[in-house]
């Protein structure tokens, strides 16, 4: 994350902020900048996240990056609460492809652990969030939002195998 930066962003057409504590004032700006012009951010917490920064600068009020706000882990990596995605019939491009079975089943994947994310029904439709994927918890698993010409997807969980067997699932790497 100390590397990222307007050449480096130029460079790219995705960004992946994969367990990223927090960004610089400049850093978040040429971000905001880059999905402004169509770039995509692809946002996977941690345990390293400082989620006050990320509700306060990255969520910047619903105007900012972040597709909601992330407000208390759940779960547990001991035997304990679980969840899995629920299966559905996807809409978005992302994720229509498991909409046939012969490629998956998301809701395979044994999630231990997870970001819960704060959705404001009262908005729902005015602020270009959409949730693409839940838990069986009623939790958002993967949102997505507009921003500018670009599109920000934030999921509930790291992309690695410390919080959830997703990473060695079969569907993982479509995904």
């Amino acid at each position: 994350a100390r590397e990222l930066d307007a050449k480096m962003l130029a460079e790219s057409r995705v960004v992946l902020l994969a367990n990223v504590s927090q960004l610089n004032d400049v850093q978040l700006k040429a971000l905001e900048g880059f999905v402004r012009e169509g770039g995509g951010v692809l946002v996977f917490p941690g345990n390293r996240i400082n989620s006050a920064w990320y509700n306060t600068s990255l969520l910047a009020g619903g105007k900012g990056l972040l597709p909601l706000p992330v407000t208390s882990l759940s779960g547990s990596t001991n035997a304990g609460t679980r969840a899995t995605i629920v299966t559905q019939h996807y809409e978005h491009p992302a994720l229509e492809m498991f909409n046939d079975p012969r490629n998956g089943n998301l809701s395979e994947a044994d999630i231990r652990l997870w970001y819960k994310m704060r959705e404001d029904t009262s908005r729902t439709g005015e602020t270009g969030v959409t949730v693409l994927a839940r838990l069986d918890t009623g939790d958002p698993f993967l949102v997505e939002k507009k921003f500018g010409e670009g599109r920000v997807i934030s999921c509930a969980v790291p992309c690695d195998a410390e919080w959830t067997n997703l990473p060695a699932r079969p569907v993982y790497l479509p995904l």
